[in-house]
């Protein structure tokens, strides 16, 4: 047991729920990916029974059985994996929570909006473990990384770049305010071109990204099918050869590893021009 935090604990959730935890969980399953990826960080490989198909991190872990889809959730398979410990997402959707919770096996939802939002989720994990020690460690360190990267983001703040995220090849799917995209922009010193989406995903058309004429590309396809459209010609990012094939998995997994990318972006940042 964590040494002068015995279990049952109480624990509040990120939905501001109060989940006791009787004992140290020994068979956790795990329904989102960033989830996975705490729980993994925090050295709980051998206690994580389940996560879904889209739990891809990291690869190595065979021995987790697979639940299936993130939505809606398959409550046979997770009841047949007679967990003692469930860690949920919002993502779930709410009936797939509403029957976890008809499950009486304890369960901790997240919900992190932001990137201290991710490291509070992190604690939240560690605590429901009884991990708090790994936790803490996890978290002073991405604390730390954060709070570098808001200075050095406010200094390049200045440069006024703009910044298109582009999404699939060729489908103008881009980032709005609410992703974590936008957040990573914003923190790392750049404006998202994309800054009056009203949903945190969504489009836009040629029209508008030609006219916003963005600095930066950032993109999860090769740069070269950016540097060939032809619509895209005249743009500064173009002309410049400043379009990064940088979104990858972890961009849209509020974990650990979306804080470690972070500094690449401020060094784009910091060379574009």
């Amino acid at each position: 047991s964590a040494k002068g935090h015995p279990f049952p604990r109480q624990i509040t959730d990120q939905l501001q729920r109060k989940v006791v935890i009787p004992q140290k969980p020994q068979r956790i399953i795990s329904t989102v990916p960033s989830n996975t990826e705490i729980l993994l960080s925090l050295g709980l490989a051998k206690y994580l029974v389940g996560a879904t198909n889209w739990c891809s991190y990291p690869s190595q872990n065979t021995q987790i059985k697979k639940i299936g889809e993130l939505t809606p959730l398959n409550m046979e398979k997770i009841i047949s994996l007679q967990p003692d410990l469930i860690i949920a997402s919002v993502l779930n959707g709410r009936e797939s929570l509403e029957k976890l919770i008809k499950l009486h096996i304890p369960l901790i939802i997240v919900n992190p909006q932001s990137f201290d939002g991710i490291i509070d989720s992190i604690s939240l994990i560690s605590l429901a473990t009884g991990r708090q020690e790994i936790g803490g460690l996890l978290t002073n360190k991405l604390h730390k990384k954060l709070f570098a990267l808001k200075k050095q983001g406010q200094n390049l703040h200045q440069k006024d770049l703009k910044i298109y995220i582009h999404l699939g090849h060729d489908s103008n799917w881009t980032a709005g305010p609410g992703s974590f995209l936008d957040e990573a922009i914003t923190l790392a010193g750049g404006f998202n071109i994309a800054y009056d989406l009203t949903k945190p995903w969504g489009k836009l058309t040629n029209e508008v990204i030609i006219a916003r004429n963005p600095d930066i590309i950032l993109t999860d396809t090769p740069p070269g099918n950016l540097y060939h459209n032809p619509l895209y010609q005249n743009i500064a990012a173009v002309k410049k050869k400043q379009v990064y094939q940088l979104i990858t998995d972890q961009f849209y997994r509020p974990g650990p590893a979306l804080i470690d990318s972070l500094p690449k972006l401020v060094e784009i940042i910091k060379e574009s021009h």
